[in-house]
């Protein structure tokens, strides 16, 4: 399967999202909806124009492995752009980590100082809110803890390729050509 450029797309969709002012004012439901839909959107069209731009050196390194030649540190760079190259950024950018434990510490805190009273309506129907707050939390902080993770672990498999392990990768990045 062929990509197509299409960078239009992605500027039309940026230009959507950059026209939302004072989200604090506007926040509704709706808004909310659309952006999660545009963020999608954003996300897939990036996704697929990296790919297009890099489909050439992909098919070139396929090449190279099937033929069972060494890559080189830019192939090697390509690869994992097109594997965990979301994972890579993502982490690097390290986003709200630690705020996100610092919220868990809170969280945590919030359980004990309740912990402290009976468990009345009001206390249990409080301490459900912190559970969910908390949980909402844990999966920020797991997912960072999990694309960190799959980062590693590409890039501790990548340093010895053995046979299994390069038809694998060829079969990985076939799919992902065959796919998009």
């Amino acid at each position: 399967m062929a990509f197509s450029d299409n960078l239009e797309e992605i500027k039309k969709l940026i230009e959507k999202i950059n026209s939302i002012n004072n989200i604090q004012d506007n926040l509704s439901e709706d808004l909310v909806t659309s952006l999660l839909a545009s963020f999608s959107s954003l996300e897939e069209a990036l996704r697929d124009h990296i790919r297009f731009v890099t489909q050439s050196q992909i098919i070139s390194i396929i090449e190279k492995l099937k033929r069972k030649e060494p890559l080189t540190r830019e192939d090697l760079s390509c690869v994992e752009l097109w594997i965990v190259g979301d994972a890579r950024h993502y982490i690097k950018l390290k986003i709200n980590f630690a705020d996100w434990i610092k919220e868990l510490n809170r969280t945590l805190e919030d359980i004990k100082e309740i912990s402290r009273y009976d468990f009345d309506l009001d206390s249990c129907n409080t301490l459900r809110a912190i559970i969910k707050d908390g949980i909402r939390n844990l999966s920020d902080i797991d997912y960072f803890i999990r694309e960190q993770h799959r980062v590693e672990q590409f890039q501790k498999s990548i340093q010895q390729l053995d046979d299994e392990e390069r038809q694998m990768l060829i079969s990985i990045l076939e799919n992902k050509l065959e796919t998009g």
